[in-house]
């Protein structure tokens, strides 16, 4: 996931996505849901709407 840190850094909503995904699942980077919903809030403020679906998801209480 290392590869797309740059991506995402630089404010691309798909790479903060995968990113954000990534860390709340623990898929190639430790788990860390703090971190994981901070890439995701970067991407819905930039309307990126998997990432919404998937904070909405998270704050209903469901696991992804």
């Amino acid at each position: 996931m290392k590869h797309l840190e740059p991506h995402a850094d630089a404010g691309h909503p798909s790479a903060q996505y995968v990113l954000g995904y990534a860390y709340i699942g623990g898929y190639g980077v430790p788990q860390n849901e703090t971190v994981g919903k901070s890439w995701l809030q970067n991407a819905v403020d930039q309307s990126h709407k998997k990432s919404r679906l998937v904070i909405q998801i998270l704050e209903n209480g469901l696991r992804l």
